[in-house]
């Protein structure tokens, strides 16, 4: 049995005898040649309210060490959260731990400023930082000060 017995008609209009690509694949190929051709340096575009906007470029450079970031200061916050279980540690035990997620949020802050404000990833390191500096806060305040 046949596809096109399957199908009826369909794909006999769509495949021709001894030409194995579709019509829309033909398409493609053309929008891929006429790409090809340009060097591919078409403008990024998105569709905002109808009217078309450039979009910059993020660096993959600048994504990966955004997500490096937003990984080190979790972990800091996980190290810290456990610190913070132990009833033997002062205070003043936990300043290490304070040092470092201040010095991890204003860099995160930093990789933040260079990003889109609706980029994803900007989403992501602005609530990262933001307990981050929630978590700074309290422990200067004498929080867990007893």
């Amino acid at each position: 049995m046949k596809i096109n017995e399957l199908f009826g008609k369909k794909f006999a209009d769509v495949i021709q005898p001894g030409n194995n690509k579709s019509s829309s694949s033909q398409l493609f190929d053309d929008i891929l040649r006429q790409e090809v051709e340009r060097g591919g340096q078409a403008a990024q575009t998105s569709e905002i309210s109808g009217t078309r906007n450039e979009v910059t470029p993020i660096s993959a450079e600048l994504r990966l060490k955004g997500l490096e970031l937003t990984e080190n200061t979790l972990s800091t916050l996980a190290t810290y959260s456990r610190a913070l279980e132990n009833i033997q540690h002062k205070a003043s035990d936990l300043e290490p731990f304070i040092a470092a997620l201040e010095l991890e949020t204003a860099s995160l802050l930093e990789v933040k400023s260079q990003l889109d404000q609706n980029d994803p990833l900007a989403k992501l390191l602005d609530q990262v930082s933001t307990v981050s500096y929630v978590e700074t806060v309290k422990y200067r305040r004498g929080d867990y000060t007893a």
